[in-house]
């Protein structure tokens, strides 16, 4: 196949030489030149910057990568941050408003404090990266003004400018210089001997060495625009607005020497603006008036443009910067076209069959089954088209309608494509017939036909074919299974009962393996005699290892490992395959070992030995074809070489020597912390150090981004994360994700590990861990603990209390109950007391009298009519205390039954049963005849002794006072 057919034929994906002039007057010079730029030029893939849709505007003013990898755009609705999966804008808007004034950011840099500087066009601003607060710089000349750049210097200091003015501003944000330079600064560059260099409008290069104190004018002629030193540090490279560059050595002297372009066809047409050199081929790239240039330098002072209308250079489009990133990757900002990076092309490029197809058929090319032939030609059969041969080396199709011994057979539906091992031989299926083909040139010859109509009448059409070392040919229909041997030339009857076979294969020990769906394996010999291990899984496909292992794949979606010594066990492979639950279409072993699985939309290439895989998707823009086909994949071994057919054509490609290495130390960082999907990682004054997390009491749904900030590969690195304490093995991410998210975390501190792979699907043995700490609710707090412990002891100090006082209660119930029983006998007694007194036998009655006096030391006699001994001590209790609080206000019957130790209920019971009266009559009783002592002085007034027994109202005093003694107390005054 020609060189440009192997490649995709979009200018999106590769950058294309200038096509080698005929003339033949060309210098052999300028012919190796151009044979070089296309052996270079080839190693260029052009990728659109995936997160572009979700930046607020898609034009960028600036593009800048920081010394920790995150990329930084600048645009006119704020400064965006891009970890290589999503985009965090800093602006003024509701959610974040006075942030900055406004919004319009020209230029990006970072200074020694890892902090980021930006210019917009009302101010200069510093991102502090450790919290991400951002602050103005307050100087006179850059506040409120439009800041045209910004870049920091080797010496610690931050230079910006606006106009011809450049300021020179110490990391504190304090002014320690200030520049006035003969004419706008368009671009101010730092060498490796630390000399500032200014390209200067239209004065030329400015210049001021180290430790100088001003800038220099070394060339006054030259429209300086932009500078950038060349990789080989003993020079450095100035791009002037007519379209010149010139050298500029680093020997200490400036002295420019004018380059010659050659090859560039879009010569006086546009303007150099800004100029940059990759890391990859070290090709120079401008930004121009009209689009971009790229420049081979040559020998001398020679430089080869690589214009070309198909090629990377490109015309009639404006753009805005362009920057170079760590790997040496060139980043393009676009203002009517996307933005996009440049990067190096994978060693393992795939060659494309395609739109030569399409361009003879006439039709897109679906190729359903593919094989090759000894003689490298490609036999393929085109969905509603039939049968093709394909020469690569010519790009001739034929078709089999072309061939004379062809023309007339069922070629037109042919599911099934094996190469045969006669030579330049293939076996083709139909739905009821096998036929042997081998091509003659660029013609097929049918050289047998193996007639299978009596036989799909019974079991159903053909569905699989395969030839094994010795020439038989088996086949599959629905049901049933044949051999046909190339001695007897017949087929022969195995099994019309075996099942549905998907797929043959063959171990080196000469046994031939088959899958039945939703039965087992079948392992069938020379004699035709079939051993079937049974499991009940709907096999797909299956395919040997030199080691004698199958692999097989599922509708399931999964990848298996059969080893014939153990039969009855599968080792399962479909987490460390990357497996996202599609359904296996095709499984197939190359000779190094690497396991290929192929569903509707994506390839795995995956190596057992160390787990490294890669992964080839229908999305990526590397991969021309956007459906693959089940039948459509065929390993040659001698040319080592795998072809994937599909929609529209087929690819070809080497397997990956890449998966053999070792794994690279790749470091994963946490990017975004988010809650209810908003950033506080991001948010100043959240974060609780570089790798911590405060999550606040009530926030939930918790989610956390990482990556590995490596843009070029970010499709093939896959990622894994654990939470200690919540997850019990590692989760793993396929498909481009790279969030772990939670749901309500208990509080505590969490530690989360994540690791990533490389871009060979290779696992870092580096594990970044990130401390989350769950706040506690106050709910949750020691304070709220020990509120609660004081709250449960202070319960049950108060049940242990009342606890006490009901079993006191109990008691005092019961010593009551008592009581009332030995009153009952008393008064038993005295009747029969007072029958033996009237026979003259018995002693006086149970009366007592207990003695007391007032509170004027008079005595005052308690009548207690029947009480025992043992009561006497409680009467006399509370009458003495009702004594010592007479004219205590609280004085009442609770505040006598607390004085007495003893509860309400119980104390009037006890008083009752005692003495015969209520307490407030045993109260009354004796408040009343204190008074009635009191009376006896004649000096006395009856409002002072009504008050000093308590009461307050003379009224109820005097009638109270009269129903006990029968007299009021202005009579008992006077009858003393």
């Amino acid at each position: 196949m020609k060189t440009t057919r192997l490649l995709f034929e979009t200018m999106q994906h590769y950058v294309y030489p200038t096509r080698a002039t005929n003339c033949l007057s060309a210098l052999l010079l300028s012919f190796l030149c151009c044979a070089t730029l296309l052996a270079q030029s080839a190693a260029y893939r052009r990728t659109v910057i995936p997160t572009l849709s979700q930046l607020p505007v898609n034009a960028l003013n600036c593009i800048f990568q920081d010394s920790e990898g995150y990329m930084w755009y600048g645009t006119v609705d704020g400064l965006c941050r891009d970890d290589g999966y999503g985009i965090h804008t800093f602006r003024n808007d509701f959610l974040t408003p006075e942030l900055i004034q406004i919004n319009l950011v020209q230029a990006i840099t970072e200074d020694a404090r890892h902090r980021i500087w930006f210019a917009t066009h009302k101010g200069l601003y510093i991102l502090d990266k450790s919290n991400y607060a951002i602050r103005q710089v307050d100087i006179p000349g850059l506040r409120d003004v439009h800041v045209d750049k910004v870049m920091a210097a080797g010496d610690g200091q931050v230079y910006a400018w606006h106009g011809a003015t450049l300021y020179q501003v110490t990391l504190d944000g304090r002014l320690a210089a200030t520049y006035r330079l003969p004419g706008p600064i368009n671009d101010l560059y730092e060498d490796a001997r630390h000399r500032l260099l200014a390209s200067v409008s239209p004065m030329g290069l400015c210049v001021r060495q180290p430790g100088g104190k001003r800038f220099v004018t070394v060339n006054g002629s030259v429209r300086a625009m932009s500078v950038c030193e060349d990789h080989s540090r003993r020079f450095l490279w100035l791009a002037a607005y007519d379209e010149k560059i010139y050298k500029i050595p680093l020997d200490g002297r400036c002295e420019l020497t004018p380059q010659t372009i050659a090859g560039d066809q879009a010569r006086g047409t546009h303007s150099f603006i800004q100029i940059v050199q990759d890391g990859i081929s070290h090709h120079l790239w401008l930004r121009t008036t009209k689009g971009l240039v790229v420049l081979s330098p040559g020998p001398g002072n020679t430089l080869t443009s690589l214009s070309d209308d198909d090629g990377m250079s490109r015309q009639n489009m404006l753009l805005s910067c362009l920057s170079v990133d760590r790997q040496g990757n060139v980043w393009v900002g676009g203002f009517d076209t996307p933005s996009f990076y440049v990067q190096a092309q994978r060693g393992d490029r795939m060659g494309y069959v395609g739109p030569v197809i399409q361009a003879q058929t006439r039709y897109a090319p679906a190729i359903v089954t593919l094989c090759r032939d000894d003689g490298g030609h490609i036999w393929y059969y085109q969905e509603g088209n039939g049968l093709y041969l394909y020469n690569p080396a010519t790009e001739k199709i034929t078709s089999y309608r072309d061939c004379p011994s062809t023309a007339g057979e069922a070629l037109g539906v042919v599911p099934y494509l094996v190469r045969s091992r006669q030579p330049n031989s293939i076996w083709a299926s139909t739905l009821g017939d096998v036929y042997l083909l081998q091509r003659s040139g660029e013609t097929m010859a049918l050289r047998q036909r193996v007639t299978m109509e009596s036989h799909v009448r019974k079991t159903g059409n053909v569905e699989s074919v395969y030839e094994d070392r010795a020439g038989n040919l088996w086949v599959s229909t629905m049901r049933g299974l044949y051999v046909w041997r190339p001695a007897t030339r017949r087929v022969e009857v195995l099994s019309e009962t075996i099942g549905d076979i998907s797929d043959f294969t063959e171990t080196t020990d000469g046994h031939v393996w088959a899958t039945i769906r939703n039965r087992g394996i079948a392992r069938l010999d020379a004699k035709g005699r079939i051993k079937v291990y049974p499991h009940d899984i709907d096999f797909t496909s299956l395919d040997a290892s030199r080691d004698g292992h199958l692999w097989l794949g599922t509708g399931e979606g999964r990848v298996l490992e059969f080893v014939p010594s153990h039969p009855d066990r599968l080792e399962d492979w479909t987490a460390r395959c990357g497996m996202n639950g599609d359904m296996v279409d095709h499984i197939a072993v190359d000779h190094l070992g690497h396991v290929w699985v192929t569903t509707n939309q994506r390839v795995r290439e995956f190596n057992p030995r160390n787990g490294a895989f890669r992964m080839l998707k229908t999305a990526d823009e590397d991969v021309p074809l956007n459906r693959f086909l089940p039948r459509a994949v065929y390993f040659d071994k001698p040319t080592a070489t795998m072809y994937l057919g599909g929609i529209p054509g087929y690819v070809m490609l080497k397997p990956s020597r890449a998966l053999e290495h070792k794994p690279k130390p790749i470091r994963t960082v946490v990017s975004d912390v988010r809650v209810g999907g908003r950033s506080v990682w991001l948010t100043p004054g959240r974060r609780g150090g570089a790798d911590r997390i405060d999550i606040m009491p009530g926030e939930t749904n918790l989610s956390l981004s990482f990556t590995t900030l490596d843009y070029a590969n970010r499709s093939r690195v896959n990622y894994a994360y654990r939470l200690e304490g919540v997850d019990k093995d590692w989760n793993y991410l396929t498909d481009g994700q790279n969030v772990a998210r939670y749901n309500k975390l208990a509080k505590g501190t969490y530690v989360l590990e994540v690791k990533a792979t490389d871009e060979n699907g290779l696992w870092s043995n580096r594990v970044t861990q990130f401390t989350i700490h769950q706040l506690p609710a106050w709910y949750e707090t020691w304070l709220a603990y020990t509120l609660y412990i004081m709250a449960f002891l202070a319960i049950v100090g108060l049940l242990g209390r009342l606890y006490l006082n009901w079993h006191k209660e109990m008691e005092e119930r019961q010593m009551v109950e008592n009581l009332l029983k030995a009153k009952q006998m008393q008064i038993a007694a005295g009747r029969l007391h007072a029958d033996s007194a009237e026979t003259g036998d018995g002693a006086a009655g149970p009366e007592k009298t207990v003695r007391s006096g007032d509170t004027h030391g008079h005595p005052v006699d308690v009548r207690v009519s029947n009480v025992r001994s043992f009561d006497e001590e409680f009467v006399a209790k509370a009458t003495k205390i009702v004594e010592q609080n007479l004219a205590n206000a609280e004085l009442s019957v609770v505040f006598l039954a607390s004085e007495l130790g003893m509860s309400r209920s119980t104390f009037m019971r006890k008083i009752k049963a005692v003495t015969g009266q209520t307490p407030l009559d045993f109260i009354k009783s004796i408040k009343l005849k204190h008074a009635y002592a009191m009376l006896e002085d004649k000096t006395a007034t009856i409002q002072d002794v009504m008050r000093a027994v308590g009461y307050n109202d003379r009224k109820t005093f005097s009638q109270s006072f009269k129903e006990a003694f029968n007299i009021t107390p202005v009579e008992r005054q006077h009858k003393a």
